[in-house]
């Protein structure tokens, strides 16, 4: 079962895949922050399929960030039901994020990151945390129910943090980032560009057609 997984595979590759040099390279190249995505059973993976284990690795990468002086973003890269059908998000396929109770839990276990990585204490290493990579804005997902959740999103993230500057990033969905000027302006309200803590996230893929390749 999952646990077995755990012991023979998972904790192998999670104890040599990463290092602290790995870190410091990205210092010494010239970068100032490394995101870290995770899937939302590192935090509770409660009724899945999902071993844990992932957190005190997800910990130890922000550690070796704060000594080697780059920032983290720490991003819920797989979301309950998957946001997008992809590989990544934990489960290929069905995109099933929209359904039951699933946008619930994506906000819960968002607060359980908040409450740790949002916390004053980690307000020099943590830049901000993503609250989903990637939710495709078509099929079975619906963009203006994306837009809706982001906003109750952000207002938990921003609830269970201590960390005033603590920067809550949303992915555009695919969607281009003028298309979340609305959302923007709802959340940051008057916020000057230094003020306003909402970002949005667009992923510039330049491998997907023939021209850019």
């Amino acid at each position: 079962g999952a646990q077995a997984a755990h012991d023979q595979v998972l904790k192998p590759h999670w104890d040599n895949w990463v290092k602290l040099s790995d870190f410091q390279k990205i210092k010494d190249s010239g970068f100032n922050l490394v995101r870290i995505p995770v899937g939302y059973w590192a935090f509770d993976n409660s009724g899945s399929p999902y071993a844990k284990g992932a957190a005190e690795y997800l910990e130890q990468g922000i550690q070796w960030a704060r000594q080697v002086g780059v920032k983290v973003i720490v991003d819920l890269h797989g979301a309950p039901g998957s946001q997008n059908g992809f590989d990544n998000s934990g489960r290929s396929g069905n995109v099933a994020w929209q359904q039951d109770d699933n946008m619930e839990q994506s906000i819960s276990i968002l607060e359980t990151i908040a409450k740790k990585y949002g916390a004053q204490e980690y307000a020099d290493v943590v830049f901000g945390i993503q609250l989903v990579n990637e939710p495709i804005s078509w099929d079975q997902n619906n963009i203006d129910t994306t837009k809706e959740w982001a906003k109750k999103a952000y207002t938990a993230v921003k609830s269970a943090s201590t960390n005033q500057d603590l920067a809550v990033i949303m992915h555009d969905g695919f969607m281009g980032p003028s298309d979340w000027e609305e959302v923007g302006a709802a959340v940051n309200g008057g916020a000057s560009l230094s003020d306003a803590k909402f970002w949005i996230d667009t992923h510039l893929y330049q491998n997907q057609v023939a021209d850019d390749s």
